[in-house]
């Protein structure tokens, strides 16, 4: 039986409405192809970026700044801003300031995918982690930053505090600096981003199977 030559007769007795169902029908395979290729990609972009992002955030809270790093980074501020004066006192805050950029840089990558891949697969819910979301770790880093800020001027004058006001603001110290910087012992916040890292992949591999 000439399989061929029989659709080939019913390609041209189809009326201009059959046509239309079967250009639908390819329509709709091309694009549930297509969904899958880029729900695939997506997934695997947001794991790629979700680690450069920890690592980033790893990066910030090393507690030791090099001398060339600290150079490169006043190299950058100067270029954006040229008529700046640079604060030789404090040389160590434009290597800060130049690690927290790299960390909101790969943030918003990260981020700017996954609202993406959140629309493409219908869950608003997919980056939660044990109730945490990336967004929340990088706010808590940011409002702990803005503290350091506003509390030099105390730790300038420390000793102007009594011994319980003092102790409480060593204490405060001690909490920020748990989140900002690495230090021996107990890590809890690099486990928190550890875990949040491990649990989003968890979450997302179905995904790139």
């Amino acid at each position: 039986m000439d399989y061929f030559a029989i659709v080939k007769q019913l390609l041209s007795i189809l009326t201009p409405a059959g046509t239309l169902v079967l250009a639908f029908l390819g329509l709709s395979s091309w694009r549930k192809k297509l969904w899958g290729e880029n729900r695939f990609s997506l997934a695997t972009t947001l794991v790629r970026e979700l680690y450069i992002l920890k690592e980033e955030i790893n990066n910030y809270r090393s507690p030791i700044y090099l001398a060339g790093e600290i150079y490169h980074a006043i190299d950058e501020y100067k270029k954006s801003n040229p008529d700046a004066t640079i604060d030789d006192s404090n040389s160590s805050d434009y290597a800060e300031m130049y690690r927290w950029t790299k960390v909101l840089e790969q943030y918003y990558k990260f981020n700017d995918n996954l609202v993406k891949f959140k629309v493409l697969i219908d869950n608003f819910e997919i980056d939660k982690v044990n109730s945490v979301r990336m967004e929340e770790i990088v706010k808590e880093m940011n409002e702990k930053r803005m503290q350091v800020q506003f509390r030099k001027g105390i730790m300038r004058n420390l000793q102007n505090l009594d011994d319980l006001n003092r102790s409480k603001f060593l204490d405060e110290q001690e909490e920020i600096y748990n989140v900002l910087s690495h230090h021996s012992g107990a890590d809890d916040f690099e486990r928190k981003i550890e875990e949040y890292f491990n649990g989003f992949k968890k979450r997302i591999r179905k995904f790139i199977r």
